[in-house]
């Protein structure tokens, strides 16, 4: 079963992560396939940079592994320490990756570097979901406290502004 898809920004590949781990990337003229995973890592879910320079996944044992998608014998993990990661998502302009985690933070990560940006305490509860509006230059985030934050993500390094926060929600948002 597949859980999770990305197209490349030029729409030539569609790369699928299923449940039982495996990355697959698609030629989509050709309509054939070749398993692009790591030898180590299952992966559970992933996605891409705009630029397709970077791709990032979610292992089995809820860990994050970024892999040139050309190279993917080059890979490294992103140390989170003993977090429960839940949630990738790329800012659509750069290789910025922000991790969601169980325990409601968010990290954003320069993966060029291989480092920390900064972080914020999203919610009080696991965060289910990121997404970025590159028009207004906002992150969201959808949490297991019933709420949605939407941060002003201009200044990338610095979350210290309050967010709008959505709370007419009655249960999990995901």
């Amino acid at each position: 079963r597949i859980n999770s898809l990305n197209f490349t920004s030029d729409s030539k590949f569609l790369y699928s992560a299923s449940l039982d781990g495996r990355v697959y990337k698609w030629d989509l003229s050709s309509k054939s396939g070749s398993n692009i995973g790591t030898e180590t890592d299952r992966i559970n879910s992933i996605d891409m940079t705009s630029n397709g320079n970077y791709l990032a996944g979610i292992t089995a044992d809820n860990r994050v592994v970024i892999w040139d998608p050309e190279n993917y014998s080059d890979n490294y993990r992103i140390e989170t320490g003993q977090k429960d990661i839940r949630v990738i998502r790329f800012k659509p302009d750069g290789n910025i990756l922000a991790i969601g985690n169980a325990e409601g933070t968010v990290e954003l990560w320069d993966v060029s570097s291989r480092k920390i940006m900064t972080q914020v305490k999203a919610h009080a509860a696991q965060v289910n979901d990121i997404r970025f509006n590159p028009v207004f230059s906002q992150m969201a985030t959808a949490g297991n406290d019933n709420y949605i934050r939407i941060y002003n993500a201009k200044d990338i390094n610095s979350l210290t502004e309050p967010p709008i926060t959505i709370s007419d929600n009655e249960a999990n948002v995901s």
